[in-house]
Formats: C-alpha cells, sequence, structure tokens
C-alpha cells in the first residue's frame, strides 16, 4: 500500500471514529432483554446494557446507563386519589416553573391501549453535580385504578436518543399477574452497644441499655427567659435533658454562643438545618447547595464546630418527604439525586475541614406528603458512608384540625421503625423530634403506654427528643395539662431513661466515634 492511500485511511478511519463517538449512546442497536416485575405486575423490554436497580423495588424500579440516563418506573395504585389528581399534584411545580424549571410541552395521548399524559422539561443545569442530567421526560399510563409513571432524565445532547429508547420500552409494556408479594420480612435487630462520642471538653455516653431523653425548648440557651423555663421544667420533671435540639435556617451564623453555653452546662446539641427559600420566592437552595454556590458558608460551619471541638449532631434538611419542606424532591423535578447531591457536598466539605466531631443525622418523616410512590422516604437516602443516625419523626396530632387523627405510639412507630431497621440495620436510630396533641384523646394515657413500649420494644433507638412547644393549633407542651405533665414526670423514673451522660473530660483528648 502506498504511503499516499495509507494516509487516506488513516484520515478516514479518524473521522469514522469522532463522528460515532459523537453519537448518543442510545443510538447503538442494542441486544434487548425481557424485565418481568411481578410485584407490580408489569413487563417492559430493555437493552441489555442498562442497568437494572431493584433496592428499592417497593416504590421504583430504575434503569441507567453509564451516568448517560436515568429511567424511573413507578407503580401507583391510585386509593383515595384521582388519575387526574396524581398526575397533576405531583407535576404542579414543574407546570408553575419553580426552582428554574421550564416545561417544554405536556400532551395527552395513546400508547397502545392506554390513555397516556406526558411532560418535558428541563431546570438549570447544576455544574456541582458530575455529568449533571438536566432534560426530563416523564409519560403516566392510565389503568383501571393505577397508574405507572415513566421519568427519564439525561443530558440536553442526548434526550432525544433516549426519548425514542424510552418510546421502544413503552411499546413493549404488558400487564402480567402479579405473583410477588413483598412479605414483611422479620425485624433486623443487629447487637446494640455503648456510644461513646468524645471531645475537646466533653465526653457524651449513651450506654447500650438506656436511652437519653433530648428535648426542644424554644429559647433555651439562648435567652434567660428560655433558660428559665428549661431550668424550671427539669425541675418539675425531676429529669436533666442531656441532649438539646435546636432549629438553624440555612444562612444563619453558626450559633456559637449555644454551643459555648451548652458546653458550660454539660448538654450536647442537635443542630436542624433547614434551607428554606431564596428571598426571590423560588426553591433554589438545595439545587445552590449542590452547585457549590454555598460551599464558602458551609466551610464556615464546619471549621467553627471543629474549632469548638465538641460532639455536635447535625440534623440536615429533615422531613425531605413532606411538601412543605422545599427541600422535597416534589420542589425538584420529582428528581432525589439532587437532595443527595446536595447532602454529600456539605459532608464532604466538613470532612475536608476536619470536623470529624459531628454526627450526620438523616431524618424523613414516618408519613410522606404527597404519599405517593416517587415520594418514598428511602429515595432520599445518601448513602451509609454519608450518615451517622437514622432519625424517625412522627407525631400523634390527635383532632385540631379536621385532617388530622388519634395516633398511638406503636401506631406511628412499630412500622417504620420495622422498615428502617431493615433498611439501615447497623446505623442507631433516634426519634429526631415527636410529640403528642392535647386535643383529641388521652395524652396521659398515650405517654404511659407509649413510653413504656419504647423501653420494651425499640433497642435501636438511642436518644428521644420531645417536641415541647405549641404548633398553631397542636398543643404538644409537656404540661399541657396537670395529668400529661405527671404522667411524662413518672415515666421518666424507668432507669432505662438514663441522664447525667455528659461528663466533663479530666485531660484534653479529641476522639469521635462509636465504641
Amino acid at each position: 500500500m502506498s504511503k499516499r492511500k495509507g494516509l487516506f485511511l488513516g484520515v478516514f478511519l479518524l473521522v469514522f471514529m469522532l463522528l460515532n463517538a459523537s453519537k448518543p449512546r442510545a443510538d447503538v442497536h442494542f441486544t434487548y432483554l425481557t424485565y418481568n416485575n411481578r410485584y407490580d405486575g408489569y413487563s417492559v423490554r430493555y437493552p441489555s446494557s442498562w442497568q437494572v436497580d431493584e433496592s428499592n423495588k417497593e416504590s421504583v424500579v430504575q434503569f441507567s446507563l453509564d451516568g448517560h440516563f436515568k429511567l424511573s418506573i413507578y407503580h401507583q395504585p391510585l386509593k383515595n386519589v384521582s388519575a387526574n389528581d396524581y398526575i397533576w399534584y405531583s407535576n404542579k411545580q414543574i407546570i408553575e416553573g419553580k426552582s428554574g424549571v421550564k416545561l417544554l410541552s405536556q400532551k395527552k395521548g395513546k400508547v397502545g391501549k392506554y390513555t397516556s399524559y406526558e411532560f418535558c422539561w428541563k431546570r438549570p443545569y447544576i455544574a456541582g453535580i458530575p455529568n449533571d442530567l438536566n432534560y426530563y421526560r416523564e409519560v403516566n399510563l392510565i389503568l383501571k385504578n393505577q397508574i405507572f409513571t415513566f421519568i427519564m432524565k439525561s443530558s440536553e445532547k442526548e434526550f432525544s436518543a433516549y426519548s425514542q429508547q424510552l418510546d421502544s420500552l413503552l411499546k413493549s409494556f404488558k400487564i402480567i399477574p402479579q405473583t410477588e408479594m413483598m412479605v414483611s420480612q422479620e425485624r433486623k435487630e443487629t447487637p446494640v452497644c455503648d456510644l461513646v462520642f468524645s471531645g475537646k471538653d466533653l465526653t457524651f455516653r449513651i450506654p447500650k441499655d438506656g436511652l437519653v431523653w433530648g428535648v426542644f425548648m424554644p429559647g433555651a440557651l439562648v435567652s434567660p427567659e428560655g433558660n428559665e423555663r428549661m431550668k424550671q421544667l427539669e425541675e418539675d420533671l425531676n429529669h436533666r435533658f442531656d441532649f438539646l435540639m435546636t432549629y438553624c435556617l440555612f444562612g444563619s451564623s453558626l450559633p456559637k454562643e449555644m454551643l459555648e453555653s451548652a458546653k458550660e452546662e454539660k448538654r450536647i446539641v442537635m443542630l436542624t438545618w433547614q434551607p428554606w427559600w431564596t428571598n426571590d420566592g423560588q426553591y433554589h437552595a438545595t439545587p445552590d447547595i449542590a452547585a457549590g454556590v454555598y460551599d464558602d458558608y458551609i466551610r464556615e460551619w464546619a471549621r467553627g464546630i471543629k474549632e469548638f471541638g465538641n460532639p455536635v449532631f447535625l440534623r440536615i434538611s429533615n422531613e425531605m418527604n413532606g411538601d412543605w419542606d422545599p427541600w422535597c424532591a416534589w420542589f425538584l423535578s420529582l428528581d432525589h439525586d439532587i437532595y443527595k447531591e446536595a447532602w454529600k457536598r456539605i459532608h464532604r466539605i466538613f470532612q475536608e475541614e476536619g470536623a470529624d466531631n459531628v454526627q450526620f443525622v438523616w431524618n424523613p418523616h414516618d408519613r410522606s406528603y404527597p404519599n405517593f410512590r416517587w415520594n418514598n422516604p428511602h429515595l432520599y437516602y445518601p448513602g451509609d458512608e454519608y450518615v451517622d443516625w437514622i432519625g424517625l419523626t412522627g407525631y400523634n396530632n390527635g383532632t385540631s384540625y379536621p385532617y388530622d387523627i388519634w395516633r398511638d405510639f406503636d401506631q406511628i412507630y412499630r412500622p417504620i421503625y420495622d422498615d428502617y431497621s431493615n433498611k439501615y440495620p447497623d446505623k442507631p436510630f433516634m426519634i429526631g423530634e415527636f410529640s403528642c396533641n392535647e386535643v383529641g384523646g388521652d395524652k396521659a394515657a398515650w405517654i404511659e403506654e407509649g413510653f413504656a413500649s419504647l423501653t420494651k420494644n425499640y433497642p435501636k433507638i438511642r436518644m428521644a427528643v420531645w417536641f415541647n412547644a405549641v404548633d398553631n393549633k397542636w398543643i404538644y407542651t409537656i404540661d399541657s395539662s396537670p395529668e400529661a405533665k405527671e404522667a411524662f414526670k413518672k415515666a421518666l423514673t424507668n432507669p432505662y431513661y438514663v441522664q447525667g451522660t455528659v461528663e466533663r473530660n479530666q485531660k484534653m483528648s479529641i476522639v469521635a466515634g462509636f465504641n
């Protein structure tokens, strides 16, 4: 072969490779496999190169391809909700263009014999997320008493190609018998051990056969009035609260004075850090965290807590499965990855700054609002390496509002305790906040029965924080009635409920973790 012909062939091959490399992966011809989901009762065909994730099969099955796209399939039974309400409420924030979302199209159509509703949208690209996929297509197939929701995301460049792949998958969709049941697994109980968290000045010890009580008391450690109320409450109950919880708006300064006051009083603090919406009314604080907009601010907190040097619990963006919080996926294109990436970024910055005295607490609500499959709390879990504690939260709201119902303690906590014990068997649990309303039932009996059950049936729960305040019509205070207060005082005499768990160190050392 002449040098000229060889050069021509080389150039031809190079151009051919470059052209094919620039094509979206979805243009490649695939061998197809059949996926049968006998729990939700459907079958689809998909390219064999796609990865299948069934780790949260009770709510979603996900297909993905090396960071190029992700497809989530949700089966939504229509119980106490119409198809129209499910579709339009799920997409309300998208339709209204919140958080910078731009609706590209919406239409009603047919997929085979099924009526379909489809939405396409985009949101601002988040540079802080590697290979962020910010173009979405959602297709809802309406069947009798159920809907199947398909949500695909990809890059702008590959959106058209992967939409074609989704069309192919939808054409293959079939209903099959539901022969698989999600049987309640036997609860996984890992051995409970002593927990020890040591810092420069204080050591916090939770014995394996005990539970530490905490409280949210408005104004405690920050105002004379709050301190006086705390002192009086502890005297009335004859019990010292070693653990205090408070709320911090994302953007506010680290409450150093509160931490120092807690240290002087030998108490441990949990900071509930909440990224509410910004001044323009758009709900983009969480995407901005993931994008790195707040890195310097987060580092200030991390450095301040490291300098403090004693154990601090950090509960970030709690109750994320509630539509009252703008870090819920309802505000984030129904995309849980944004929440998880924001969490991971905060965690990474704290690690980079050496703030090893922080314990990260992940804390959903016991009930999802809306109670749709795409809002299952486990879909928000950032991963074991980013979470130290699992928080549980469930309130007995009583009957102050027409939509409220009275719920017993075990009715609230037994289901989520069993579920979370199976999902996160190696993590310690706490009740991050809870309470009982005075209206709608016998609060004193609720406290007596619930606290007795807590000592016998929930060994993984190592701490419990009572929300001691009035929230609109919900009267959650311990002293809402003399009977409730006396029941609380009596329940705390159980030796399982330990106090005096925070000790002042005899010598300076910094150790953080579990023994």
